[in-house]
């Protein structure tokens, strides 16, 4: 199934946030995600803190595991 998570950071996160980001690798990154989420694509909007992703996986289950992380 696709699936479609929207996300906003947490006021005054923003800044620590890309810092952790801008540090991991691509395999890092893929590594969040395990084997059970695939993605399509990811738009971020940087200056207001939020984005959206399109992703593939089995259940609605591998998505939360994968958001919480």
């Amino acid at each position: 199934m696709k699936f479609l998570v929207t996300w906003r950071l947490h006021e005054g996160k923003l800044h620590d946030t890309l810092a952790i980001f801008a540090k991991m690798t691509k395999k890092q990154k893929a590594s969040l995600m395990g084997g059970n989420v695939s993605l399509i694509g990811r738009w971020h909007d940087l200056v207001r803190g939020k984005g959206a992703m399109v992703c593939e996986a089995e259940s609605a289950e591998a998505i939360s595991a994968y958001a919480l992380n």
